[in-house]
């Protein structure tokens, strides 16, 4: 069993397997580095691949005291599992909880995130901006226009079946100007009632569906 210590003093197991380009996986609440066993065994196939149990998740310590905990403290344990591993820059992969961290890892230290997944990281706000909070998430909803549009690419599986992988279903955020946005979700609006791999099980088109 692989355990490394943090700098205050807590003890994390890790898991890896794989080689060349790194990725570390971060769990969610309800889970623990168990919970990416299927992207690992994927991507293990090209990729390191890196897990471990947040601080509290056994067989990683649980520190009594509550001081050790905090979201700063899970952003520094990404960056410990790095440090005693000697990875300089990782894609890091979270899921709620550890998509939080996740996301908090790459604004405290970008340049050692080659890339984020930041999945489920919804995680409100305190009550002092809660009505800040709000008024956010309705302008989000009301102007999605103002994200750009999403890009869609199916590829085929082994045996012909279709999938989209975890890259290809990420939204590539752009600034188009919205008469192009506009263009483009018509394009995408006419191919969908045509594209025999959209909606219909197992099937493989073969348009660009990021080109329409």
């Amino acid at each position: 069993m692989s355990l490394l210590t943090t700098n205050d003093g807590v003890k994390l197991f890790y898991e890896e397997v794989g080689s060349n380009v790194p990725i570390v996986f971060v769990h969610e609440f309800a889970g623990d580095s168990r919970s990416w066993e299927s992207q690992v065994r994927h991507f293990a196939r090209r990729y390191r691949c890196i897990t471990f149990n947040a601080r509290g998740y056994p067989p990683s310590e649980v520190p009594e005291d509550a001081e050790k905990y905090s979201q700063d403290r899970a952003c520094e344990d990404i960056k410990a599992v790095m440090d005693e591993l000697q990875i300089d820059r990782a894609h890091v992969v979270g899921l709620s909880m550890g998509g939080f961290a996740a996301l908090h890892f790459g604004f405290t230290y970008p340049d050692r995130a080659r890339s984020l997944v930041v999945a489920g990281c919804g995680y409100g706000a305190t009550p002092d901006q809660r009505a800040q909070f709000i008024a956010e998430n309705d302008a989000t909803a009301r102007h999605p226009w103002r994200m750009g549009a999403t890009s869609v690419r199916l590829s085929p599986r082994p045996g012909g079946r279709s999938r989209t992988t975890v890259r290809e279903r990420a939204c590539v955020v752009t600034r188009p100007s919205l008469r192009r946005t506009a263009k483009a979700a018509r394009n995408l609006s006419s191919h969908r009632g045509k594209c025999p791999a959209i909606g219909r099980g197992p099937a493989r088109c073969d348009v660009d569906h990021r080109g329409l």
